[in-house]
């Protein structure tokens, strides 16, 4: 930080080459888990499908999941939705893990 303002960089130059890089593994772990938690939200929309009929028994994919196996009685659909989300769930957490790689430096690298 005193480096950048000895070089009279600004605070958008500074905010961008020096302190977003410190909190990029942060950031890379806090949307991976939003993601993954959007793909399993379950729990408020099925309460508040009770409540308002905007919210349909099919609005999550964990919803449709439950929807399929326990009030259709389709357990084979059932079971190769969950597949599906799992799938889809491990390729959207490895293109965030690689799309955050690929613009940093290995940990012991000085620059």
């Amino acid at each position: 930080m005193e480096a950048a303002a000895v070089d009279s960089a600004g605070p958008m130059r500074t905010a961008v080459t020096i302190k977003v890089p410190l909190i990029r593994r942060t950031v890379v772990t806090v949307v991976l888990f939003t993601m993954i938690g959007a793909l399993q939200l379950f729990t408020e929309p099925m309460l508040l499908s009770q409540v308002t009929p905007l919210i349909r028994p099919r609005f999550t994919p964990n919803m449709y999941i439950f929807d399929a196996a326990f009030v259709r009685n389709n357990h084979s659909l059932a079971s190769a939705a969950s597949v599906l989300l799992l799938i889809v769930c491990c390729a959207l957490s490895f293109l965030v893990t690689r799309g955050a790689a690929r613009g940093s430096r290995p940990e012991g690298d000085a620059a």
